[in-house]
C-alpha cells in the first residue's frame, strides 16, 4: 500500500513505496532546474508528465515542499535538501548568491547546531518539518528550534530586519510571559509572511 502526499505549489508528489524507501515525482515549470531528474545542469525543460527526481532516491524523504521557483525536502536523517532558484538565499547553501543563481540538483543545507549546544558544536540540528514560502523557508527541528532563510522582504524571516538570509538562521522566539514555553507544532511560509501553530505551556 502506498502513501501519497501532494504539494500544490510546484505540483510535486512524494510516493512512499516501501519502508525506508521512497520516490519523489514532479512536473511543472522548470526555468531554474527544480525538477531535474538526470543531473544535467542544462536541463531546464518544462515537465508536463510525472518524472522521478532520482537524486533523492533512497534518502527516505518524509517531508517536501515547494516555493515559487525552488523546492526543499527533509530526509530520514533530518537533513534538508534544496534545489531550484537561489538568488535570494532560498537554497541556504552559499554565503553569496549572484543574480540568476540556481541549482538543478538537490544540495544539502548546512544547518546550525541546536540552540542548547555551543555555537561551535559539531552537532547539527535535525529537521522534522520544512515549509517553503514564495522565496523563503522555515525549518522546525527536533529540538523545537526554528530556522529561517531566503528572501527577507516585509520581515518574513522574523529576524526584525528586511534582509535576506543566505544561510539558515536560528529564530529568537520571545514568549509573552516569562513562565510560558511554546511547543511549536508546525511552521508555514506564505508569500511574504510566516506563521506557527504552537501549544502554549505555563509553568506550575
Amino acid at each position: 500500500m502506498c502513501c501519497v502526499g501532494v504539494l500544490t505549489v510546484l505540483t510535486v508528489l512524494t510516493v512512499l513505496t516501501k519502508p525506508n524507501l521512497n520516490t519523489q515525482l514532479g512536473f511543472g515549470m522548470l526555468p531554474d532546474g527544480k525538477l531535474d531528474k538526470d543531473g544535467h545542469p542544462e536541463d531546464t525543460v518544462n515537465r508536463t508528465m510525472l518524472e522521478r527526481v532520482t537524486f533523492l532516491d533512497g534518502k527516505s524523504v518524509f517531508d517536501i515542499d515547494g516555493g515559487n521557483q525552488h523546492s526543499a525536502a527533509v530526509d530520514g536523517d533530518g537533513n534538508v535538501w534544496t534545489w531550484g532558484r537561489g538568488d535570494s538565499g532560498q537554497l541556504g547553501t552559499k554565503d553569496k548568491c549572484d543574480p540568476g543563481y540556481f541549482s538543478p540538483l538537490p544540495v544539502k543545507v548546512l544547518l546550525p547546531p541546536p540552540s542548547n549546544c555551543a555555537s561551535n558544536s559539531k552537532t547539527l540540528s535535525k529537521i522534522k518539518q520544512i515549509s517553503c514560502g514564495s522565496n523563503h523557508n522555515l525549518a522546525l527541528s527536533e529540538n523545537n528550534d526554528v530556522f529561517t532563510w531566503g528572501y527577507g522582504d516585509m520581515l518574513a524571516l522574523g529576524h526584525g530586519k528586511e534582509k535576506d538570509e543566505n544561510r539558515p538562521r536560528l529564530l529568537k522566539i520571545k514568549t509573552k510571559k516569562n513562565d510560558e514555553t511554546w511547543d511549536i507544532k508546525q511552521v508555514r511560509g506564505g508569500g511574504q509572511h510566516s506563521g506557527f501553530i504552537v501549544e502554549v505551556k505555563n509553568a506550575l
